[in-house]
């Protein structure tokens, strides 16, 4: 009965507020320049697509680039034209794979990129480490999908790792989703954009 619960009446992906996190015991890494960032949402861009969490999330990656890598600071109006760009190419979901569309974006309009599909939790902190930006699908539920961006992690001494993602719900603030929790990650693919620096790893106290 539980198991038919989280594959057809789950709704929540488990995002959880930084202010809502644990407080101490871990070690804690994200991607460079995050808080300049004012992040683009799917309800800034409901007038312009449905179901476009995908085209979102790209937006944000390329965004991210933008502003940690080529020193642009990126304003509202310039994320609206860069997402409909993007849209043209991504389109409206479900989109169950983005990696092809994001090499054909940046090919063609900024620079050509690395990715690597990653599956274990070490994976997915070395590219952290190493500066590099991920996108995760999760499955809420057999018909709940979204795209967020992965810029960080917490790794707790008691053994929970929780990674910090930009939801493409809010744009600000950091929220964090849980491996093994609430939603299924269904996949996620590392981004070498290049000419990032790498984050600093803290201690929690």
């Amino acid at each position: 009965m539980r198991s038919y619960s989280k594959i057809f009446r789950n709704k929540d992906y488990g995002f959880i507020r930084e202010e809502d996190m644990p407080d101490s015991g871990y070690i804690y890494n994200s991607l460079p320049r995050l808080d300049e960032i004012d992040w683009l949402t799917t309800g800034e861009t409901s007038h312009l697509a449905d179901n476009h969490c995908g085209a979102v999330t790209t937006t944000n990656m390329i965004i991210y680039y933008l502003n940690s890598t080529q020193d642009q600071k990126v304003t509202k109006l310039k994320a609206f034209d860069i997402f409909e760009q993007v849209h043209r190419f991504v389109g409206n979901g479900p989109v169950p794979k983005l990696s092809g569309k994001v090499r054909k974006i940046f090919h063609r309009y900024y620079k050509p990129v690395v990715h690597k599909r990653v599956r274990r939790t070490y994976e997915i902190k070395q590219a952290i480490d190493e500066g590099e930006v991920i996108t995760l699908l999760l499955m809420a539920n057999l018909f709940d999908w979204h795209w967020v961006l992965c810029v960080g992690y917490r790794e707790y001494f008691n053994g929970d790792f929780y990674l910090e993602v930009v939801d493409a719900w809010h744009n600000k603030g950091k929220r964090f989703y849980k491996l093994k929790s609430q939603a299924f990650l269904v996949s996620a693919v590392t981004y070498d954009l290049g000419e990032g620096q790498e984050g600093k790893i803290d201690n929690g106290v």
